[in-house]
């Protein structure tokens, strides 16, 4: 009798490990497959890096005494320069000294 005994709890042991085994597997699987959505969705919401084929847009600017490509500007003071706004009239940028501006261009 203590042989039955002895070999059904061996029996309940093993099963038990591999149930833990299985656990495991299933939580490594489910691990992975969330880090693939994961890259998913960054790719999608993270911009890609910029064309370098596309024109410079500094060079279709009305009134630019010089076309300087706008990747170069990063970190340098903003130079002057005259656009126009909405209605058509003509708006003057004068960089201040020291301060910072934020521009934002709108096409529509």
């Amino acid at each position: 009798m203590s042989k039955d005994k002895m070999s059904k709890r061996e029996t309940m042991k093993r099963r038990k490990i591999q149930q833990q085994r299985r656990n495991w597997l299933w939580i490594g699987t489910g691990l992975v497959l969330l880090a693939l959505v994961a890259v998913v969705i960054l790719r999608r919401v993270i911009p890609s890096a910029p064309n370098t084929s596309l024109p410079d847009v500094a060079g279709n600017l009305p009134n630019s005494n010089s076309a300087l490509n706008v990747g170069t500007l990063i970190g340098q003071p903003a130079p002057a320069f005259t656009l126009p706004d909405a209605n058509g009239k003509p708006y003057n940028f004068q960089p201040g000294a020291g301060r910072r501006y934020v521009l934002a261009f709108n096409m529509g």
